[in-house]
C-alpha cells in the first residue's frame, strides 16, 4: 500500500490519503470488537473464530468470562473507543499535516511533529525518505514495532510460570499508564515544540 500510495500522491497530499487509508484498520477493529459480543451471544464464541480468524484471542476472552466474571460485552464497548478515536484523530493528524505543508512549513518539521498521529508522521515519512523503497521501510519499521508484542508474550509466559495471571494483569495496569497516557503526551508536547 505503501509503495503505491508514495507513486500516486503528491506529497502536498500523503498524509490525508495515508490518514484515510490507514484508519481502515482503526475501524476494521471497531466493527470487529463492535460485532463480537453480539456473535457470540447470538451464535456463540466459534463463530467470531470463523468470521476473524482470532480463536486464540476469542478463548482468552471465554476464558475471562468464565473465571474472572470478565464482562464480555462492556469490554466489547470499551476496546471500541481505542480503535474509534485512533481512526477519528488520524484523519485530522493527516488534513492538519497537509495545511501546515503546504502553508510553507517543512516536510521533516512536519512528520517530526505529527509522528503521534502515525499516518501523517511515522507512515507518511516513508514515503518522504525512499518513495520507491517506502514498502520495505514501513515492513522494517513496523517489525521493529511487533517486537513489543514478541517480548509481551514472553514475558506473560515468564510471569505465569512463576506468578499468576492476576500477576500479569498488575504489570499490563501499570504498563498501559505508562504507554497510553504518559508517553503520547510527552511526544505531543515534543511534537508541538519541534513545529514552534
Amino acid at each position: 500500500m505503501n509503495n503505491l500510495l508514495s507513486r500516486w500522491i503528491p506529497v502536498s497530499e500523503r498524509s490525508r490519503s495515508l490518514a484515510l487509508v490507514y484508519s481502515g484498520m482503526c475501524l476494521g477493529s471497531v466493527a470487529g470488537l463492535a460485532a463480537s459480543p453480539a456473535l457470540i451471544h447470538k451464535f456463540g464464541w466459534p463463530s467470531v473464530f470463523y468470521s476473524f480468524g482470532s480463536l486464540g484471542s476469542i478463548w482468552f476472552a471465554l476464558w475471562l468470562s468464565k473465571v474472572l466474571n470478565f464482562n464480555l460485552t462492556e469490554s466489547g464497548l470499551l476496546c471500541v473507543l481505542r480503535w474509534l478515536t485512533m481512526a477519528v484523530f488520524a484523519n485530522i493528524g493527516g488534513w492538519v499535516a497537509d495545511t501546515l505543508i503546504s502553508r510553507g512549513f517543512s516536510i521533516t518539521s512536519v512528520r517530526k511533529g505529527s509522528d503521534a498521529f502515525s499516518q501523517s508522521g511515522l507512515y507518511s515519512n516513508h514515503q518522504d525518505i525512499g518513495p520507491r523503497y517506502a514498502g520495505v521501510l514501513l515492513g522494517l519499521s513496523n517489525t521493529a514495532g511487533v517486537l513489543a508484542g514478541v517480548f509481551g508474550t514472553a514475558a506473560t509466559g515468564y510471569i505465569l510460570q512463576h506468578g499468576s495471571w492476576n500477576d500479569v494483569f498488575k504489570v499490563e495496569r501499570k504498563s498501559w499508564t505508562n504507554i497510553y497516557v504518559t508517553t503520547p503526551v510527552q511526544r505531543d508536547t515534543e511534537g508541538i515544540f519541534e513545529v514552534a
